[in-house]
């Protein structure tokens, strides 16, 4: 059990925490800390022991005092934004606490009294907000970038599933009416002016962005093709087909 310090070898910045296991590839839970190390790469930061613990009692009580030695939260140079104190990665306790949740609402798990504590606690997002204008997102400039549960993992090829899939006609005419009702309801955002404005000045960046070329048109308008074909070659339907036509005639 060890107290340590997480430090960014890009610029300097630091994390305090706590690690009831010793394991040298866990480098904190901080949101500030993890934004940054998706951002900059595990391998950008390094970690080190402050100090050695002989009890989870005191390791959160010293990782508190560290915490507060060091005014890591109020410091802009320290990626802690919370005092400490019941930090640290147990995976043993995690298991043991999914299990025992499997299947239970949340006020059976934490009772009435504990639900409407937990819902009366407001989250902060000033800190990381104030860290990502600062740095920019953390998968600027990175392609191809996996989180969370998919990292490292085969993505699941969604079309191959849906291929063939038969839908009812209910289920057409549900997905309709509920497209319709909300076009029809007046107090919906959807049917504000502001809102018709934003899609009209869309439309017209993707059309600039995305123009056919008047040499493009006429490659693809040979003679021996038909509309069809013309709209498959240039990968437009067919009333942007005319579109074009009627501009390059």
């Amino acid at each position: 059990m060890i107290i340590y310090e997480t430090i960014n070898t890009v610029n300097g910045k630091k994390y305090i925490g706590q690690d009831s296991n010793n394991d040298p590839t866990y480098y904190g839970s901080g949101k500030l800390l993890q934004y940054a190390l998706k951002k900059y790469g595990i391998e950008k930061f390094q970690k080190r022991v402050i100090e050695y613990c002989n009890s989870l009692e005191e390791l959160n009580e010293r990782e508190k005092y560290w915490i507060n030695k060091l005014g890591a939260v109020d410091d802009p140079n320290y990626y802690n934004i919370i005092e400490g104190g019941t930090g640290g990665y147990n995976e043993f306790a995690v298991q043991a606490n999914r299990s025992k949740r499997l299947g239970k609402t949340w006020e059976e798990i934490y009772s009435s009294d504990g639900l409407q504590k937990m819902q009366g606690i407001e989250s902060d997002p000033t800190p990381l907000i104030d860290y990502v204008k600062e740095n920019g997102p953390w998968n600027r400039g990175k392609k191809n970038v996996q989180s969370g549960y998919w990292r490292g993992k085969k993505r699941p090829d969604i079309s191959k599933k849906l291929k063939g899939r038969i839908v009812s006609k209910e289920h057409k005419e549900m997905i309709s009416n509920t497209v319709s009702n909300i076009w029809l309801d007046k107090t919906s955002v959807y049917n504000t002016l502001e809102y018709r404005k934003k899609l009209s000045e869309a439309r017209t960046r993707r059309w600039e962005r995305e123009k056919i070329t008047e040499e493009q048109f006429m490659e693809a308008c040979v003679y021996n093709k038909t509309v069809t074909d013309r709209c498959h070659a240039l990968q437009v339907s067919i009333p942007t087909y005319y579109k074009y036509k009627r501009m390059y005639s």
